[in-house]
């Protein structure tokens, strides 16, 4: 629920992330917490310049989402998201810019994994 700052180098902005989730009855750990986005704010983490495999576990609270990535250098990436689909992968080419994840409407956001691939 951190707000971003570069000693850490990730969080959310422009303020911490909404409500916890705790959704005791899911037994998957990944999948059984989050935190709260919504319009106009992002989770954003500085990533080592590279190529990169990025998923993102996201559950919208709205029965679907848009979710925006930037920072990589072919531009912003835009996913639909619905409940109960799988997580969000991407390839992800990074360079000196922050990576964001942003959503359109309320959404929890789960887990965020960033595996560098091979050259």
């Amino acid at each position: 629920q951190e707000i971003y700052n570069d000693v850490a180098g990730f969080g959310f902005h422009p303020r911490a992330a909404g409500q916890q989730t705790d959704r005791r009855w899911i037994r998957d750990v990944l999948d059984r917490d989050g935190c709260r986005l919504s319009k106009g704010m992002d989770f954003r983490f500085r990533a080592p310049s590279g190529r990169h495999r990025l998923r993102i576990g996201l559950d919208p609270v709205v029965p679907s989402v848009r979710v925006t990535v930037t920072g990589g250098k072919a531009g912003p990436a835009v996913s639909e998201v619905r409940k109960k689909d799988p997580p969000v992968e991407l390839d992800l080419e990074t360079g000196d810019d922050l990576v964001t994840i942003a959503s359109d409407s309320y959404a929890d956001l789960l887990w965020v994994t960033l595996i560098e691939k091979e050259p």
